[in-house]
Parts: C-alpha cells; sequence; structure tokens
C-alpha cells in the first residue's frame, strides 16, 4: 500500500483565526516564548496501486483540497504497511 501525505498551510500574511485563538489562551497553560501559532491540516491518502499516484495526488491538491488563495502544500508519497 502507498501512503501520500499532504500538508496544507495558510500562506505568510493570511490571518490565521485558529493560530491566534490558541495564542490567546496560552499564558493559562504557562507557556512562554512562543511569537506565533500556525494551524494547518494533515491529509492521508492510501492507495491499493501505485500507479500515477503523484499524478492523483497533484490533482486533488489542485482541484479539492487546497484553496490556492490562501494556502500552499507539500506532499509525500511513502510505502506503508496495513495499519
Amino acid at each position: 500500500m502507498i501512503k501520500a501525505v499532504v500538508e496544507i498551510r495558510l500562506k505568510p500574511g493570511v490571518l490565521d483565526a485558529q493560530g491566534k485563538a490558541i495564542e490567546g489562551v496560552l499564558d493559562q497553560y504557562d507557556v512562554e516564548g512562543i511569537e506565533q501559532v500556525r494551524v494547518g491540516k494533515l491529509v492521508e491518502l492510501r492507495f491499493a496501486t501505485d500507479k500515477d499516484i503523484e499524478a492523483q495526488v497533484e490533482t486533488l491538491c489542485e482541484k479539492l483540497l487546497v484553496n490556492h488563495e490562501m494556502e500552499d502544500y507539500h506532499y509525500t508519497i511513502e510505502e506503508c504497511g496495513d495499519e
């Protein structure tokens, strides 16, 4: 089985409301020294075949998973067991 892991993050300069909310409560957890929090998404795709995986992942990122106005993405493809 093949696994593609897609990391999706907001582009620099795009307001991260979730990150700001986390920043707002850090002092309640005795956490110091954090200047900024950014929240992203992680999508795992598992394929039964290794045929055209990179092209399929690119298509999914371009047409479905990523908002290109606000987000950037990166992915890796790796073999995995039957986890």
